[in-house]
């Protein structure tokens, strides 16, 4: 639910609706898919199919008692 707020939040038309730019701005589509891309998507990639798949193993395939 953090993550659809945080992307709806940093839209253009409701930034422009909420004071924070201009209403006369002219964005730039690629500057702002870019900054998504790269503050988000990027950095969860390498996380999530690294670290959450080798946790997952442990804990499912392992069988790992709850103290572990």
């Amino acid at each position: 639910m953090g993550e659809l707020i945080s992307l709806a939040s940093s839209q253009v038309p409701y930034l422009q609706s909420r004071g924070v730019l201009p209403n006369d701005l002219k964005a730039d589509a690629t500057a702002f898919l870019l900054d998504d891309a790269l503050s988000r998507s990027l950095p969860f990639m390498f996380w999530g199919s690294g670290t959450m798949t080798h946790w997952e193993a442990d804990v499912y395939g392992k069988n790992l008692p709850p103290e572990q």
